[in-house]
């Protein structure tokens, strides 16, 4: 019997420990902690473009996980916006009634991006961060359907702005991984 109470206790210390010990590691990152360079390059290691990234996230060093991925929601939407318009003139220049069909369906597609990265600034303001990196996934696929239904290769410039939107949205879907994870 009192072998039964001695791995009792030594389980019971065991399970003391756990429960004082494990929380704080599981969640030693916390969400409204200042970005350090550790955390930056953690963060960009794990997006498509991990340069690209970098030079984003670098100028917003010393802001929390929340402001960084406002920052970056602020960046997608002025790019999927700028990114509308040289579609817009697209459309406006071209003559082939075939292209001008595909540049109005990749018009559409990038209005409805500029939706996502709304609701993606709504679900974070209301903390929902599962759901913000939804939206930069659904963002995604927008940029990546206009790019599938051009049948001629696109501008140089179009091209340039429908990657630079997509690594933008791709930092925001990191970010929000690490905001879920932490909160």
């Amino acid at each position: 019997m009192l072998n039964f109470f001695g791995q009792s206790s030594v389980l019971s210390c065991f399970l003391l420990a756990f429960l004082l010990f494990a929380p704080s590691q599981l969640h030693a990152r916390d969400y409204r902690s200042k970005l350090t360079i550790d955390l930056l390059n953690e963060l960009c290691s794990k997006t498509n473009n991990p340069s690209f990234c970098s030079a984003v996230l670098k100028l917003n060093l010393e802001s929390t996980l929340p402001i960084l991925a406002q920052r970056t929601l602020d960046l997608a939407h002025d790019k999927a916006t700028t990114t509308l318009s040289l579609i817009g003139s697209l459309i406006k220049k071209t003559t082939d009634p075939e292209l001008r069909k595909e540049y109005v369906s990749c018009y559409d597609d990038y209005d409805k991006a500029i939706g996502e990265v709304e609701n993606g600034k709504k679900a974070l303001s209301s903390s929902v961060f599962y759901k913000l990196g939804l939206e930069a996934n659904h963002a995604i696929d927008k940029a990546n359907r206009c790019r599938v239904e051009l049948k001629v290769p696109a501008p140089n410039a179009l091209l340039s702005a429908q990657e630079e939107f997509k690594n933008l949205c791709n930092i925001i879907y990191v970010i929000s991984n690490y905001l879920f994870e932490s909160n």
